[in-house]
């Protein structure tokens, strides 16, 4: 009887030795989460989830850091010529302008490189629109100078240019005001009509003071006026910048005939009118 107690002992102690040796051997294979759960293990639904190891560890799912997309140019990608590609607009050397090759004919492409060549090209010179008139030769381009999308219309009768939209920039430019005829404004008597000025929800242009009038007041204001270089000299530097002139205080008095024989030195006021 003893011996049998004995025997039975010694068999319940080997089980449990190998139980203990199979579990410290499947605890020590597990490093992870994904370890864990494959061993069968139970999770814990909470975020990050979480595995437990019965009388082990405890392991946390790691989760990955979403990956961000690589920064896009915005408003498109450019090609070397300035074209917007994903907005189907590709270089027609013919042009000499970014186009959409299937809305125009080959009329219409005429009518706009005659519009590039007027206004001359800049990078991202493209051709919008080109409305076809009802007479020969007869059509408005429309087109945008230049990443800042300047937009210019111009109009063409019997393959001509007969007139040609401006910027707020290039009105400026050449000594005009912007004057909004919507409600009833318009050039005065001594101004010119130099066309309309892109831009603006309602219909502007530009204005400008005609060269005979601009004579008659450097003359008014006591000065000498040059209309060869229109130039206005003798005036002060008040008058100048009211005409939207360029004041220079000291300019030399032969700065028009290098090469003259005799020259005085003497500052000259000079006005340069654009």
């Amino acid at each position: 009887m003893k011996s049998k107690i004995i025997l039975f002992a010694i068999l319940f102690l080997s089980i449990f030795l190998v139980g203990c040796e199979l579990l410290s051997g499947t605890q020590g294979a597990i490093r992870n989460f994904e370890d864990c759960v494959n061993a069968g293990y139970p999770v814990m639904e909470s975020y990050p989830r979480q595995c437990a190891v019965p009388g082990g560890d405890t392991f946390t799912e790691v989760i990955p850091e979403p990956v961000s997309p690589p920064d896009r140019p915005i408003g498109g990608e450019r090609d070397e010529y300035g074209c917007l590609g994903p907005a189907g607009y590709q270089w027609n050397e013919e042009v000499n302008a970014c186009v959409r090759e299937w809305e125009l004919n080959e009329n219409q492409k005429k009518a706009a490189k005659i519009a590039v060549n007027h206004v001359g090209w800049v990078y991202a010179t493209t051709i919008i629109e080109v409305d076809v008139a009802r007479c020969p030769g007869c059509f408005v381009v429309h087109l945008e100078k230049g990443d800042g999308r300047n937009r210019i219309d111009v109009t063409l009768e019997d393959w001509e240019v007969k007139e040609k939209s401006l910027t707020p920039e290039e009105c400026e430019a050449n000594g005009g005001r912007i004057v909004n005829i919507t409600g009833g404004g318009d050039c005065e008597e001594n101004e010119i009509n130099l066309g309309d000025v892109t831009g603006f929800m309602s219909r502007n242009i530009c204005c400008k003071k005609s060269d005979s009038s601009v004579a008659e007041e450097c003359e008014e204001a006591g000065g000498t006026w040059l209309n060869d270089h229109n130039e206005c000299e003798y005036v002060g530097q008040e008058w100048c910048e009211g005409q939207g002139g360029e004041f220079f205080e000291c300019e030399s008095a032969c700065r028009h005939d290098p090469e003259a024989e005799i020259c005085t030195l003497q500052c000259v006021l000079v006005c340069k009118l654009p």
